[in-house]
């Protein structure tokens, strides 16, 4: 019996064939246990030179779906058209240059499906070269008072934190269809 869908992963790539080799199987394999074949991964190649796209399609994984365009088409284009193959319940966004926690897809899954006033989530995203940085700390919520605010760029953070914001850097973004 197939798995359904609850998480779509869309990665939009462009001649990152170096940024795959360390982070692409690292993220995939952390992330796949947890969910039990749940996870589905939309890589989108935006007409690489560097091989990318023959790496991936060498790797032969389940739930890995590859796909390309006509031309150069830009970062939202490729976000865009990888999305037109999604089926999971939630599009997560993952730019190829960041490194995932272990289960951090299940847990950002599980915390959109116990607030369903809540749109989208984030996870804190650290500088890898000094983790007690935080590059961005944000899930967007509405509340009936209006959007709260807050950004911590660049600041040293509680990571333990958990707070409404409106903006995030986005390198990594889960939200609902």
């Amino acid at each position: 019996m197939k798995s359904k869908i609850v998480v779509s992963v869309i990665l939009p790539i462009y001649n990152g064939l170096d940024l795959l080799k360390r982070l692409f199987i690292q993220n995939y394999h952390l992330n796949e246990e947890a969910f039990s074949g749940q996870v589905e991964w939309i890589i989108s190649d935006d007409r690489s030179t560097d091989g990318s796209l023959d790496y991936l399609k060498s790797l032969s994984l389940p739930r890995v779906i590859l796909t390309t365009h006509d031309g150069e088409r830009g970062f939202s284009a490729n976000v865009n058209h990888a999305t037109k193959f999604a089926r999971g319940q939630y599009l997560f966004l993952l730019n190829s240059d960041v490194k995932l926690e272990a289960n951090v897809i299940m847990r950002l899954s599980q915390y959109l499906n116990q607030h369903p006033h809540v749109f989208s989530v984030v996870p804190q995203i650290m500088r890898m070269s000094s983790p007690s940085w935080v590059e961005s700390i944000t899930t967007v919520r509405k509340q009936w008072w209006g959007i709260e605010f807050d950004h911590t760029l660049g600041q040293r953070s509680d990571i333990s934190m958990n707070r409404a914001v409106l903006w995030s850097c986005c390198g990594a973004m889960m939200c609902r269809r």
